[in-house]
């Protein structure tokens, strides 16, 4: 225990000053605005229809394929 200027300055005194520091404050502000950030990407590209994933059905097997298949995975089809 350290004593200063008529205070007893403890291990509890010290947590206390070093979660009241400056720079704690800054990471928090900064790590809220990237989590801002993502968020707000990622509702824009979902309203743009970028996140959603287009389904191509087969037409001979009714299987759902992804946008870039060529051929059907299940029948060996050529999508068209």
């Amino acid at each position: 225990m350290i004593l200063t200027t008529g205070y007893a300055m403890g291990d509890a005194m010290s947590a206390v000053q070093v979660v009241s520091s400056p720079s704690w404050l800054l990471i928090l502000v900064f790590v809220t605005a990237v989590i801002v950030t993502v968020a707000s990407l990622k509702r824009r590209k979902e309203q743009q229809g970028l996140g959603r994933w287009d389904v191509r059905v087969c037409r001979q097997c009714g299987a759902a394929q992804p946008p870039h298949a060529v051929y059907c995975r299940a029948c060996g089809q050529r999508l068209g």
